[in-house]
């Protein structure tokens, strides 16, 4: 953010070129341009924040950078879900769940089922994000980061409350 509270890069700052980069700073760019219109995205700039990370995402895909197009296509679900686009949301989710798991990217699969449980619990959906929930808890991958345990866990325990059981 500048001094003056805008996003906007100031005038005089170098514009960045992804092409003037090699394979292993490429995908940190990529990484990074996406992390941009996320934070964009959680901040209220809507459409053209998704645009910038689905620009970062097709960057990595172009350049077949498998790590960085999960990451990204992660960051893309989570800002169509800021910018109120629930139903982009959980395609995305989705469709990152299926782009980790053909690219043998665990545990960020999981990672992505588990943001498309909240993403389903927030649409009403709880008994979609429950199976969701239990498919995520139950996999081997998801122990290699307890963080990715976290919102699953938290989904059962409003479900649970919801449904009275104590």
């Amino acid at each position: 953010m500048t001094p003056s509270g805008s996003w906007a890069r100031p005038h005089n700052a170098p514009a960045i070129s992804p092409g003037r980069f090699e394979p292993g700073a490429r995908r940190r760019l990529d990484t990074v341009l996406g992390l941009e219109g996320n934070v964009r995205a959680r901040t209220g700039e809507g459409a053209q924040a998704v645009a910038m990370v689905r620009a970062a995402l097709a960057r990595a895909l172009e350049h077949d950078l498998a790590s960085a197009a999960a990451e990204v296509c992660q960051r893309l679900a989570d800002s169509y879900k800021h910018a109120g686009e629930y139903q982009a949301a959980q395609a995305t989710y989705k469709a990152a769940f299926g782009y980790c798991s053909a690219n043998a990217l665990e545990p960020m699969s999981q990672l992505c089922l588990g943001c498309l449980s909240v993403a389903l619990r927030q649409a009403g959906d709880w008994a979609q994000a429950d199976g969701v929930c239990r498919q995520v808890l139950s996999s081997p991958a998801t122990t290699t980061l307890a963080g990715h345990r976290g919102a699953p866990l938290r989904h059962l325990a409003l479900a649970l409350g919801r449904d009275g059981v104590r």
